[in-house]
């Protein structure tokens, strides 16, 4: 199951408390780097509030799976929903 909509600020969390680092990078990207598992995600730029694309997400959370930094999707989920419950 797909977690709810969740915006920028509250993904950078996520993705900062899994280890991953925010590149500076020129363009209209943001990217995330955990070198640990040698894990790159490049997302298009947003305002800390907008709302991340399903399909970015979904992207994200698969990614996250197959570099071994969740469990499974399940894991990306419950976390997501952590940050939601904390965040209202």
């Amino acid at each position: 199951m797909m977690t709810k909509a969740i915006s920028y600020a509250t993904l950078e969390q996520i993705l900062l408390s899994l280890g991953f680092v925010r590149q500076v990078t020129a363009g209209s990207q943001v990217v995330f780097q955990q070198t640990e598992t040698d894990t790159l995600l490049v997302l298009p730029a947003g305002a800390a509030n907008d709302t991340v694309d399903t399909t970015h997400l979904k992207v994200v959370r698969r990614m996250l799976v197959e570099k071994g930094v969740v469990a499974n999707p399940d894991a990306f989920d419950a976390l997501t929903d952590t940050y939601l419950q904390h965040a209202s």
